[in-house]
């Protein structure tokens, strides 16, 4: 049995697979403890399959036939993995310093501890969030602000937040005992569910911020595709919360970005707040 497995889910992520694995080995402290699984999202004609057996011989790789997204693709990892604990990653995450040990220990000497999180920053190593409120916590001054200084003094209450999906640890017992991610999810809230449903189940979740890493995060966007719109209403329901009352305070939110950008001139910022609020109306229409 291993100690920790790394899985890593991908989607047409050749260009960012190669620097992420070598990341892990650069600073595997468990040695042979350690297993790395790639679970493969992408269309069969694009596989990375053989690059990943010629590169990477001790990587075990999963071609998943269908991407049925972050979720049911971390599911298989886990389902396919050796260890106890296992460190969920995007493949655009560089871990910076040795740091699997140290999960390790922490999960070991904290049963009922189900996931850990760490601070996240950008690739000129600046902090940026690493955990975000609830759904169901609003206020512009609370949801902007305080989220803000929260993750500046790493403030984080597993009650009303939850920690980002890019690198994530796990008990794999704990996973089990929610029943793994929910698949009805398509790149929808994942981490803000199971963190809803460990709590539920008298698990906890911790923030490590003294385990750092990169994110090498796009823009920020907010998707309203066919899919993402289903996931969106089913999580609401699931959870017993208001589509409507999200849709506002979120337009709420972006109206004031827009006109604090706006007044300190800053173009790229208010242009992109003008995109989302587009897309947020977007919602409401398709909603009607």
């Amino acid at each position: 049995m291993k100690d920790l497995s790394v899985v890593i889910v991908t989607y047409r992520s050749e260009m960012l697979i190669d620097e992420c694995l070598q990341a892990v080995f650069r600073y595997n402290d468990l040695g042979d403890g350690l297993e790395v699984i790639i679970v493969d999202n992408s269309p069969l004609e694009e596989s990375i399959e053989q690059k990943i057996a010629k590169q990477y011989p001790s990587v075990r790789y999963i071609h998943n036939t269908h991407n049925g997204g972050y979720g049911q693709g971390n599911n298989i990892g886990m389902a396919g993995s050796s260890a106890p604990f296992v460190l969920i990653m995007n493949p655009d995450v560089r871990v910076t310093a040795p740091c699997f040990a140290e999960i390790c220990r922490t999960l070991k000497n904290s049963p009922r501890t189900a996931l850990l999180g760490f601070k996240q920053t950008d690739e000129q190593g600046k902090p940026a969030y690493s955990f975000i409120y609830n759904m169901d916590i609003q206020g512009i001054c609370q949801r902007m602000v305080g989220l803000a200084l929260c993750n500046k003094w790493n403030l984080y209450n597993e009650r009303n937040m939850y920690l980002l999906g890019a690198l994530l640890a796990v008990r794999k017992d704990a996973m089990t005992d929610i029943g793994g991610f929910d698949e009805n999810l398509f790149l929808f809230r994942e981490e803000e569910d199971i963190t809803r449903r460990l709590i539920q189940k008298g698990w906890h979740c911790r923030f490590l911020p003294n385990i750092r890493y990169i994110h090498l995060h796009k823009k920020e966007s907010i998707k309203i595709s066919a899919v993402s719109k289903q996931s969106m209403l089913y999580f609401f329901n699931k959870f017993g919360l208001s589509f409507d009352k999200y849709c506002k305070e979120l337009e709420k939110q972006y109206r004031f970005k827009l006109f604090i950008n706006t007044v300190l001139f800053r173009k790229r910022q208010a242009a992109q707040a003008r995109n989302i609020l587009n897309s947020i109306r977007q919602l409401y229409q398709k909603e009607e």
